[in-house]
């Protein structure tokens, strides 16, 4: 049971909001990794650790500090349900790729060519991204999740005080990792920067 007007959609976005995503991603990656015996046990430790942490109070850190919209990140992988959001909210918003949480392992896993079997289905939805991203990059941004974090849009004057607060609650790695830039009769459309620095750690 839930009371309607205590809802959180996906639309709803707002220009100005910044993205606060709660979970770090990787988890497809990692996992296709341990198939293959190439995942460090340290790092599907963590993995799981943090698929079992409930985003209950996640969720409601997230509506007290006025979240506009919220999303879960699964199947679809970062930008894919990023990319819902800005459907349903006729958006566009600007990706700091430097800023993503990732799981540790990944970036190095993504990079060796490691990757999901569901990712070419995800990459169908890739022209979404503005931006030259190389092959590892676009990996990790779709890499479908296990039981992953929220995404929510804050309003960027409340953002601060939702991270030191989820932070509080253990999402210890929860972080801004963008901003919606517009709102209207528009297509959604993913600005990304700071790749460069995310492939060099690659």
């Amino acid at each position: 049971m839930v009371t309607p007007d205590r809802i959180l959609r996906k639309a709803g976005l707002q220009p100005g909001d910044v993205l606060v995503l709660s979970k770090p991603i990787g988890t497809g990656i990692l996992f296709a990794a341990l198939m293959r015996g190439r995942a460090a046990a340290a790092s599907i430790a963590q993995a799981i650790a943090g698929m079992r942490q409930s985003a209950r109070a996640a969720a409601q850190i997230f509506a007290v500090h006025g979240a506009t919209a919220m999303t879960d990140i699964s199947g679809f992988g970062l930008a894919g349900h990023l990319g819902e959001m800005l459907k349903a909210s006729r958006a566009t918003a600007e990706l700091d790729l430097a800023a993503i949480p990732l799981y540790p392992g990944a970036r190095d896993l993504a990079a060796g060519g490691i990757v999901s079997t569901l990712l070419p289905e995800n990459l169908v939805s890739g022209g979404i991204l503005r931006g030259d991203l190389r092959q590892a990059t676009r990996a990790l941004l779709f890499d479908p999740q296990t039981a992953g974090g929220l995404l929510a849009g804050i309003p960027q004057g409340r953002a601060a005080e939702c991270i030191a607060a989820l932070t509080a609650a253990g999402y210890t790695d929860a972080a801004v990792i963008g901003s919606v830039r517009e709102v209207g009769e528009r297509e959604p459309d993913i600005v990304t920067k700071n790749d460069l620095c995310m492939a060099d750690s690659l």
